[in-house]
């Protein structure tokens, strides 16, 4: 079917219209114009819904709408979900006041289930709500788990609500066999209409990358590799003869072989760019190889924040503590921190005072620490992590500021838990979806942006074997570059997904 006859379906009044297209055919461009048109349908009591699994995708639809003032809310399906859970906490046997978080308070996958029970429990809360948003538009759908499909659907159903949902189930990476799956096909079926969208609008100025990634998705979608021999000049592969098999995820190690190539690649290449491995830790090590040329993209986690902030509040009152939570955070997030060092700061550091002594490299931080003999408690704790931050001891290089940089904007209103307000933050930033010019990342956080060149760093056979999980991760990291693709590659153990 055309575009045409896809743009027509959606903006019909037929109840359930499903769109499915690659990465860069304009899904997010169709579901923003779809939202806009409808919304200009209503009157002023309704609004259109637009809901997707992840902040990038909701941050690029808000964009695109921006300047078109539409009534559409845009909004995450978990935020979707806090949004109506948090004012019933109580009856649904939830915590109050209700904290969700990855790392503390109640589990973003809980938020479905209880939706799904308050909807159950409350029918003319479910009419009220489909009669506010008589159209709800699913974004990147495909991310989307069962159970957040289900509250939707039962929320559609309360009231002649149109529902258009967007995906590629390729580019379902997400917690990928960690939940109940989303029956892509099961949806499929129930849709009234069932539509493609398959003109790579991503490379409108470089077609021959578009049409190559989107042979690489057919190839990787029937169990064979990429095919590398039909790549234009601007997609390379990159044998590094000194690059074994990286087995371990938790490693930042980086091989030596592998910095001259990546370094080539940097400087040769202008504009936007991104370094794509699938851990956390070999995106570090890629980091700390290229000498900090390339900002990691922490996304939203902010683990060693909330760590600090929990060692903090059992300190209060305990100078030594406080200061041990302080180099702890150090020590997760920064290089420079050596044995010496800490030899060094536990030989000054005494429960009720200080020993400055001779010790002059460590002395600047033993400064930093100095207050929390006058005042150990939590705020003074965000005042010498900011101070730390602004001005760093010569001997730290911090390599993920993140932490430093949200723990020093805490302002303590008078009765609330810190945590609330780092909460509060966190929200923040992940609805702002920043994402650094030329950055190191996972495929996981890149997944939803585009970049003018993308290099996969690291193509061995144990961080990309042969299965599926593997060969959406390896789509999705392809369909990010607008201008040309790098793959360095293991040449003892390349992994079976490069042809």
């Amino acid at each position: 079917m055309s575009q045409n006859s896809a743009r027509l379906a959606l903006r019909s009044r037929v109840p359930f219209v499903l769109v499915e297209a690659p990465a860069g055919c304009g899904k997010t461009h169709e579901a923003a114009a779809t939202a806009v048109d409808l919304a200009t349908e209503l009157p002023d009591y309704q609004e259109v819904l637009l809901l997707a699994h992840t902040n990038a995708a909701v941050q690029e639809f808000r964009t695109r709408i921006r300047s078109r003032r539409a009534r559409v809310r845009a909004l995450t399906l978990d935020a979707f979900a806090l949004e109506l859970v948090s004012p019933y906490a109580k009856p649904l046997c939830l915590p109050t006041p209700l904290r969700v978080g990855e790392h503390e308070g109640t589990a973003f996958s809980i938020l479905a289930p209880k939706l799904a029970e308050l909807l159950r429990r409350s029918p003319s809360l479910s009419r009220a709500l489909a009669l506010h948003y008589p159209v709800i538009v699913l974004d990147e759908h495909q991310d989307a788990r069962s159970d957040q499909h289900e509250a939707i659907i039962n929320l559609a159903s309360a009231g002649g609500v149109r529902l258009r949902i967007f995906g590629d189930p390729m580019q379902a990476i997400y917690e990928f066999g960690k939940v109940s799956p989303l029956d892509w096909s099961g949806i499929k079926a129930k849709a009234d209409i069932n539509d493609d969208l398959d003109e790579p609008r991503r490379w409108d100025h470089n077609r021959e990358l578009g049409e190559w990634i989107l042979e690489a998705r057919r190839t990787l979608e029937r169990g064979r590799p990429i095919p590398m021999r039909s790549a234009p000049q601007c997609v390379n592969l990159v044998q590094i003869q000194g690059l074994d098999d990286v087995p371990n995820p938790n490693s930042r190690g980086v091989v030596p072989a592998v910095v001259a190539p990546l370094c080539t690649i940097l400087n040769s290449l202008q504009g936007s760019l991104v370094v794509l491995a699938r851990s956390n830790a070999h995106v570090f090590g890629l980091r700390l190889a290229t000498k900090g040329r390339l900002r990691i993209n922490e996304g939203v986690d902010l683990e060693p924040a909330y760590n600090l902030l929990s060692e903090a509040e059992t300190s209060v009152g305990n100078p030594l503590g406080l200061a041990k939570a302080v180099t702890e955070l150090i020590s997760k997030t920064s290089v420079g921190l050596t044995t010496k060092i800490r030899d060094d700061l536990s030989r000054s550091l005494f429960p009720d005072r200080i020993d400055f002594g001779r010790r002059k490299v460590v002395r600047p931080l033993l400064e930093y620490l100095a207050p929390f003999y006058d005042t150990p408690d939590v705020p003074t704790v965000c005042c010498v992590v900011r101070r730390i931050y602004q001005r760093p001891p010569d001997w730290l290089r911090i390599q993920l500021p993140e932490s430093f940089h949200v723990l020093g904007q805490l302002s303590f209103p008078a009765g609330e838990d810190p945590k609330i307000e780092l909460d509060r933050i966190v929200r923040y930033r992940k609805e702002a979806a920043f994402v650094p010019f030329r950055c190191a990342s996972t495929i996981h956080k890149a997944k939803g942006r585009e970049f003018d060149h993308v290099v996969i760093a690291l193509c061995c056979r144990s961080p990309f074997p042969d299965t599926i999980e593997a060969r959406r991760l390896l789509y999705v990291a392809l369909s990010r570059a607008r201008l040309s693709i790098h793959i360095l590659v293991s040449a003892r153990k390349p992994s079976p997904l490069v042809g």
